[in-house]
Order: structure tokens, then C-alpha cells, then sequence
């Protein structure tokens, strides 16, 4: 008999505890996501670690599907690539609820507009002199008329490192640019401030975050972090800022 009341008082007990605020504990789970409002060109200068930036006339670019050589060259001869520069979580793709960039990551012109303005970022940072690596360039080349004029590199790099960019107190001028191919060798020039070797590709008239010759940059093209993203990148190595205020994510 004493068992039951016993148990009648421990159901009882039970049944009046408060409800545990399930939504909030998922909440709770989850990522705040950011906003492609929060990532501009500026705020991917500002946000690049001084320690991590490149040094004058160290800057490798490269065109599509060369991620994996480009960053073979650079890290033996002594040259960064754009993946060298933020944290890693800042190139993170991946559909997981603890990325707060997964809603940036599902919409296309999101992502095109935050991987475009972390381009033109990166090559704000660039000074004196920079390379780029492209498929098509040989020892016989005109380097301006071979390298590829479709992707992120012709239609944000370029115009931004023939433009010149502040960066802080200090004005960075690029003053050479070289092409070079995959397995490295002589390079070929390809443009410079004193002559430009084919003065129909100055792409500097776009202005600051405008891409040059928009009809060329395809979906394809331009989305070049989709299927590229190194493999050796670790992908949580990121602080987010904490004085902005996300949206929680409903995804």
C-alpha cells in the first residue's frame, strides 16, 4: 500500500513539472546564421589577420580548376593564394547546422556575392607585383590573349589590383602582373602600369566591387569554391564576430 502511494506521488510529481522549452534547447543547438549584408569587400579587408596577409610581390592568383597546383607553387616558392589569408571557416560550404554561413551557401547570388567580395579582397591586399596561373599559358604565349577571361579572376581580381586599393593608412599599387602555367617556368607578362601588353582586357574602368565584362562570368565559371574547396582547409578554425547580430536560421 505504501508502495503505491509512493508512486502515486512520484506520477504526480511528475506530471506537474514545468514542460522543458524543447524549441528553445533545439535553438540553443544550432548556429546563429550570418547575413551576406555582413560581408563586404571592406569587411574582408578589415577582418584579414595582419599576420596572415601577403607580403609585397608574393600574390599568386590562378584560374579555373587550378586551386590545388596554384597552392602547390605558391607554398614552394614563397607565395600565398587566397586560401592562405582568412580562417578557414570563412570558405566553409558544407549544409551543417553548426556553419553559420549555410544560408549564405544555399543561395546562389549569395554566394556569389560573398565569394566575389572576398576575391576582390584578396587581391586589394596585393602590392608591388603579383602572379596569375593559367591553363593555357606556354612558353610561346601572348600571356594577355590565353588566360581565361570567364571566371572570378578576369571579372573581380584583375580590375581590383589594376585599380590600386587603401588598405588602412597605405595606398597598395600593384605595378606588374606576370602569367604563368601550371608547371611553373619563365613567366610571360601580362600586364604592368607602365605599359599594358593588350590594352583591350584593362579591366580597372569597373569600379570597386564591379565585375568586368559581367557576360562572361557564367554560373559555372564563377563558382569556383563549390567543387574546389582544399581538402586539407580546417574548416572550423574561424572566430565570428560578436558584435553582429544574426538571424537564427530555420533551415
Amino acid at each position: 500500500m505504501k508502495f503505491v502511494a509512493a508512486l502515486c506521488i512520484f506520477i504526480i510529481t511528475v506530471v506537474s513539472m514545468p514542460a522543458a522549452p524543447m524549441q528553445e534547447v533545439l535553438r540553443d543547438k544550432r548556429t546563429k546564421c550570418a547575413s551576406i549584408e555582413d560581408y563586404s569587400v571592406q569587411w574582408f579587408i578589415d577582418n584579414a589577420p595582419k599576420d596572415r596577409r601577403p607580403a609585397p610581390s608574393t600574390c599568386l592568383f590562378y584560374t579555373f580548376k587550378l586551386t590545388e597546383k596554384a597552392r602547390w607553387y605558391a607554398k614552394n616558392n614563397g607565395m600565398k593564394t587566397i586560401w592562405d589569408v582568412w580562417p578557414g571557416g570563412y570558405y566553409d560550404n558544407r549544409m551543417i547546422k553548426s556553419n553559420p554561413l549555410r544560408e549564405i551557401m544555399q543561395n546562389k547570388e549569395d554566394r556569389r556575392t560573398y565569394f566575389s567580395n572576398m576575391s576582390i579582397a584578396w587581391a586589394s591586399l596585393c602590392d608591388i607585383y603579383a602572379m596569375v596561373m593559367d591553363n593555357n599559358v606556354t612558353p610561346t604565349s601572348v600571356a594577355c590573349d590565353v588566360v581565361n577571361k570567364m571566371g572570378i579572376w578576369f571579372n573581380g581580381e584583375l580590375p581590383a589590383l589594376q585599380r590600386g586599393n587603401k588598405v588602412g593608412n597605405k595606398k597598395n599599387v600593384v605595378y606588374q602582373i606576370q602569367a604563368i602555367s601550371p608547371a611553373g617556368g619563365a613567366p610571360l607578362d601580362y600586364w604592368t602600369k607602365w605599359k599594358n601588353p593588350c590594352d583591350q582586357q584593362d579591366a580597372s574602368a569597373a569600379g570597386p566591387g564591379k565585375l568586368h565584362v559581367r557576360s562572361l562570368a557564367t554560373e559555372e565559371n564563377m563558382d569556383w569554391w563549390e567543387d574546389e574547396l582544399p581538402k586539407d582547409i580546417e574548416l572550423e578554425d574561424y572566430k565570428l564576430d560578436d558584435s553582429t547580430i544574426w538571424p537564427v536560421c530555420e533551415r
